[in-house]
């Protein structure tokens, strides 16, 4: 029995291969007959044949033998790359896969779709197709089909009577001007919808053209003229939008209100110059954003986006204007430098202050050069806090003083500047109006070790806004005040520590120090070897009188090789080992008659310009 069924397996494979047609290659149940140069195809075909690749050949309408309807297993067909102009009639009922791109197509009808309804995905990109060459409804017919792609074509509008069962449409680069309200509004199915690259306006695409795609994951409308958001994009599942190369110049408040799960945002390549508050709400698990390649605006009008971009580490929105800060990352740039010209335009409260945005972030001031405090060695920690037109943080704080800057968005004309604090002992509630000149304050006098509360609003004659911006800190203790205070008192005292660095004042002290020995020795020098006594007038010049005590101690004990000193006289001895004589003594006994001495003290100093030797003290 074994070798029975042996024996048929291999007569099933050699009646498999000496089916396979030439030049073909066949592999199980797969056969391979692209890129052989083809004009027709070659038969016969196995009929058990799951996959047959016929790419990049020349095949035409009329190559398309009737022998492929018989083919009742073929699964996936690739005809793409030959010279096909119209959609094939001749193909296998039971077909799921075909490639048709990269032909002449220009044509489809209802019929030869029909002869596939098994079909689920459908390529058909790079033809010539345009909506007069596809049949009115013509795709409707494939009701299994999930996939189609019709990209890089010619089709100035999107095919009407599309499948429901469709979960990916790809229509980008054609020449599609208008999507209508209902042309996808039956495709609740749709995962995956590519239309980037068309001519698509925001006048031309219906505000409810996307409403219906409640199952949409992806939306792609990049490279199209659209000047804003689309509308009413159902946001439940949607989790990446492409809108990059558009002219997109304002995004309206709340545009991704709905869109929860968005995770992946291209705007790169637009014409945003500003944010306005609200622009972003929704976004609050996006993980890429993208933004580069606008000209962005860096002014007062973007304060409270820098609570959301310190947030979320995110550093690809960069400056072009104003001139200062072009090339800069938003992320780096100080509170301070995101400023407004004056204006004398009056505030309406109601429609700036309005504003439902809050947040708070912690930071380290010094890290956006917002204040210099020279007394703490340790970055100050503060909050910002704002609302969507005001932000106020606190820039310094000691044991009886609080400073803080504060910034807003709109032209106002003066603030109320208001200081609580809960203590029962001693409420305090103090109201201050400041200017519109004006960006910081500093509350003197307070009391250590005690919470305060600060607020802004916003003022316009009597009227104060309802809108505020908040932030509480608590003062120092005292005793830090008083160190700190020292600390300052000892720069103010030793300036140099500012002006010169360490190593260089080493330097300076070692070089002076230097100097001043160097000055010493000469003084020194000058006084001993001096003729006459300037500096010292006691030194007194006398002739030669030694004693028999006059010998110089050669370490503990006298050396009486020496030289002798009798009665003023010069005796010829021995130095060393050398005997002098002769001439030497000579010289000896006129160095007798032409010394002079100077006494300082009980030192004997011998001076002789005629003599080279020692000079002894006694």
């Amino acid at each position: 029995m074994a070798t029975h069924l042996v024996l048929s397996g291999v007569l099933s494979l050699l009646a498999c291969a000496s089916s396979c047609p030439v030049p073909c290659r066949c592999t199980a149940m797969l056969i391979y007959c692209n890129e052989r140069n083809l004009s027709t195809v070659p038969g016969p075909l196995p009929v058990n044949s799951t996959a047959l690749y016929l790419q990049n050949n020349h095949i035409s309408d009329a190559s398309l033998p009737l022998g492929l309807r018989n083919l009742q297993r073929l699964q996936l067909l690739h005809l793409y790359g030959n010279k096909l102009r119209n959609f094939p009639l001749r193909l296998p009922y039971v077909l799921r896969e075909l490639h048709l791109e990269e032909n002449d197509m220009q044509t489809i009808s209802a019929r030869s779709l029909s002869m596939v309804p098994h079909l689920e995905v459908l390529h058909l990109e790079v033809n010539h197709l345009t909506v007069p060459g596809i049949q009115h409804k013509a795709f409707q017919v494939l009701t299994k089909l999930r996939k189609l792609f019709l990209s890089r074509n010619w089709l100035s509008v999107i095919p009407d009577g599309l499948p429901e069962s469709l979960e990916q449409l790809g229509l980008n680069n054609n020449k599609i001007r208008v999507i209508s309200e209902d042309v996808l509004s039956k495709l609740t199915r749709l995962k995956h919808l590519y239309l980037d690259g068309n001519l698509l306006s925001t006048k031309a695409v219906h505000q409810q053209a996307f409403s219906g795609l409640h199952s949409l994951v992806e939306i792609s409308l990049s490279q199209n003229n659209l000047e804003i958001i689309p509308a009413n994009v159902p946001g439940k599942n949607l989790r990446m939008m492409h809108l990059q190369d558009n002219i997109i110049a304002e995004i309206p408040k709340e545009s991704f209100s709905s869109m929860e799960k968005l995770s992946f945002l291209d705007l790169s390549g637009n014409a945003l110059r500003t944010l306005m508050p609200g622009a972003l709400t929704g976004l609050d698990k996006i993980r890429q954003l993208f933004v580069k390649n606008n000209p962005w605006h860096c002014d007062c009008k973007m304060l409270w986006l820098k609570d959301w971009v310190l947030k979320r580490r995110f550093s690809d929105l960069m400056c072009s204007t104003p001139k200062e800060l072009k090339d800069q990352s938003f992320y780096d740039v100080p509170l301070t430098m995101l400023t407004c010209p004056e204006s004398t335009t009056p505030l309406n409260l109601t429609a700036s202050l309005d504003m439902s945005w809050t947040s708070t972030t912690s930071f380290t001031a010094t890290r956006y050069n917002l204040h210099d405090d020279r007394t703490s060695q340790t970055p100050i920690k503060g909050e910002i806090q704002g609302n969507g037109s005001l932000l106020i943080q606190v820039v310094s704080v000691s044991s009886d003083s609080i400073k803080v800057l504060w910034s807003s968005h709109g032209p106002l004309t003066a603030y109320e500047l208001r200081l609580q604090t809960g203590k029962q002992s001693a409420q305090l509630d103090l109201a201050l109006t400041v200017d519109r000149g004006r960006t910081e304050h500093e509350f003197l006098n307070l009391t250590p070790e005690t919470t305060y509360r600060i607020c802004l609003r916003a003022r316009e004659g009597q009227h104060i806004g309802k809108v505020q911006a908040c932030v509480q800190t608590r003062t120092k203790d005292a005793s830090i005040g008083h160190k700190n205070s020292a600390v300052i008192n000892e720069h103010q005292a030793n300036p140099i520590n500012e002006i010169l660095p360490l190593p260089m004042i080493v330097v300076v002290i070692i070089c002076s120090a230097l100097l001043l020995m160097v000055l010493i020795v000469g003084v020194m020098c000058w006084c001993v070897y001096k003729p006459r006594g300037v500096l010292f007038p006691n030194c007194a010049s006398r002739d030669i009188q030694a004693t028999d005590s006059d010998y110089m101690e050669a370490g503990t004990k006298k050396d009486d090789s020496i030289l002798e000193m009798r009665e003023g006289l010069y005796q010829p001895g021995q130095i060393g080992e050398m005997e002098l004589t002769g001439e030497s003594a000579s010289k000896y006994h006129h160095a007798e008659q032409t010394s002079r001495s100077r006494t300082c003290g009980n030192k004997l100093v011998y001076v002789d310009n005629s003599f080279v030797g020692r000079n002894y003290y006694k």
